[in-house]
């Protein structure tokens, strides 16, 4: 990958996300008929199938893209806002990647003061994410999901300052995060649904560039991530995720877990839309059909 002049190395290829916000997969899909057809219920597909219409009348059931209805609309929004879940876990004793957040300068300005003050209070983040992160790097990305866009390690507090006024600038919410930076050769996920880890495997972070370098933290695997099974010790961070999930108040949700070897793991965040298409092409399509299934009929149940 190639060095910029400014020590920043980045993360991501720039590429749209995987899948649009909102469209449903046609795993879950697959998922939903095939419950439905067992059940004797009928299922429509409406809008292209982004949107599925399960019975008639007014017992009519529908979901929305990923969305089965299970987590409440706020604890939604909150897990897609990483420096907010970042306090939420710090308030429920939960070990994690800490964040900082950091608004654009001009909707700083707008909201709180002047250009001089966003300065202020963006090196002061920086410098405090730095002091934890190794070699006092830190990663600056959007504050919300993007799938892997705009990721950057950022190896001098400069160039932190500089990511962090661009990417803030350069999505709708105005907002990006800065968090220290610490390696792990795995990511560990966990899909949760009601307390109950359903399917739970590691992502691998891809190579590339010149020699063969690892990506920094590149474990997204709508990018270079690749998934392994976990291995044994890994398997005991189940009790982990599911104290993430409670502490959003989520009831499925995926759960990503920094694997550090002989170090603490800390999450490193929640995602309320759960998507497993990449789940399926290495573990089988029969797991994660299973999983969505006993979502749905969890939905279903009104619980």
């Amino acid at each position: 990958m190639k060095q910029e002049n400014t020590h920043e190395r980045n993360a991501g290829r720039g590429e749209k996300e995987a899948m649009a916000q909102g469209g449903s997969h046609p795993l879950l899909r697959e998922a939903a008929h095939r419950y439905c057809t067992a059940h004797g219920l009928e299922c429509s597909e409406l809008s292209h199938g982004w949107v599925l219409r399960i019975g008639r009348g007014e017992q009519a059931r529908f979901f929305h893209g990923f969305d089965l209805g299970l987590n409440a609309q706020l604890a939604a929004k909150a897990a897609d806002d990483k420096a907010f879940c970042a306090l939420r876990f710090a308030e429920a004793g939960v070990p994690h990647v800490p964040r900082r957040l950091v608004m654009s300068p001009a909707l700083f300005m707008g909201l709180r003061g002047t250009a001089r003050g966003w300065a202020e209070e963006a090196r002061a983040a920086v410098a405090e994410m730095a002091a934890a992160g190794e070699g006092g790097a830190v990663v600056v990305k959007p504050n919300r999901g993007r799938g892997g866009a705009d990721v950057w390690l950022c190896r001098t507090k400069d160039a932190a300052l500089r990511r962090l006024a661009a990417v803030a600038a350069r999505w709708p919410d105005g907002a990006a995060c800065v968090e220290p930076w610490l390696p792990a050769a795995r990511e560990c996920r966990f899909v949760v649904l009601d307390g109950e880890v359903l399917l739970a495997f590691a992502k691998v972070a891809g190579n590339a560039g010149e020699g063969g370098k690892p990506k920094p933290r590149l474990h997204n695997l709508g990018r270079d991530g690749r998934i392994a099974p976990l291995q044994a010790s890994e398997e005991e961070l189940a009790g982990l995720a599911r104290r993430a999930a409670q502490a959003l108040g989520l009831r499925f949700c995926t759960v990503d877990i920094l694997s550090r070897g002989d170090e603490e793991p800390l999450v490193l965040e929640a995602n309320a839309n759960v998507t497993l298409a990449r789940a399926a092409e290495a573990l089988g399509v029969e797991k994660v059909l299973r999983v969505y299934e006993k979502a749905i009929a969890r939905a279903l149940e009104g619980r």
